[in-house]
């Protein structure tokens, strides 16, 4: 049994970033300059940037990328399709048998909640690293996609290059991992 979780983005950073809070523990935090991903800090960054834009993430980006790469079956669960068919999650109980998950909710919601097809998401996978991608992106220009992709620079961990991305050899790509889910997206960049 879990206790029911923060569901605003705003109280759950509060309780996670401030001392006094419920969620606060100093090794949250690493060193100024070290590079790390983080659920948390998705959520910190989907605030700042609805702070900044005056539109939230889930709006831009099902107008802007949604919508141009034709993403049918792509979006960020809602009140309104939330009970939308998906896949059943499971996890392995304490003698290894598969048990099915209820649907569950978490307050880093724009770190593991987009709900995408396959198909959509090889879309957004060629969209992303096509120089001339059958459905393009706009504004995204050689400079950005380099730099959306970390292939000029050196990061601070050689693995995980760019904004979010991990590399291993050749592949590049993205990992998702929440209770009873996960998933991959690579592509070979030599290829």
């Amino acid at each position: 049994v879990c206790p029911v979780p923060i569901l605003d983005q705003q109280q759950f950073l509060r309780s996670y970033l401030s001392k006094e809070g419920q969620w606060y523990q100093p090794a949250n935090f690493i060193n100024p300059g070290q590079a790390q991903y983080s659920n948390t800090g998705t959520t910190l960054f989907s605030e700042a940037f609805a702070s900044h834009t005056g539109i939230d993430l889930a709006s831009w980006s099902a107008q802007h990328i949604f919508a141009p790469l034709q993403l049918h079956h792509t979006f960020w669960p809602t009140p309104e399709n939330l009970n939308l068919p998906t896949a059943t999650l499971y996890i392995p109980d304490s003698q290894g048998e598969l048990m099915p998950l209820p649907s569950y909710a978490s307050a880093d919601f724009y770190a593991g909640t987009l709900h995408s097809s396959a198909n959509d998401l090889a879309r957004y996978l060629a969209a992303v690293v096509s120089d001339k991608p059958q459905f393009p992106l706009a504004g995204l220009s050689a400079e950005r996609r380099k730099l959306l992709l970390g292939l000029d620079q050196l990061a601070p961990y050689a693995d995980h290059p760019g904004l979010f991305w991990h590399q291993s050899g050749d592949y590049i790509g993205h990992t998702g991992l929440f209770v009873g889910a996960q998933s991959l997206m690579y592509y070979n960049k030599a290829t």
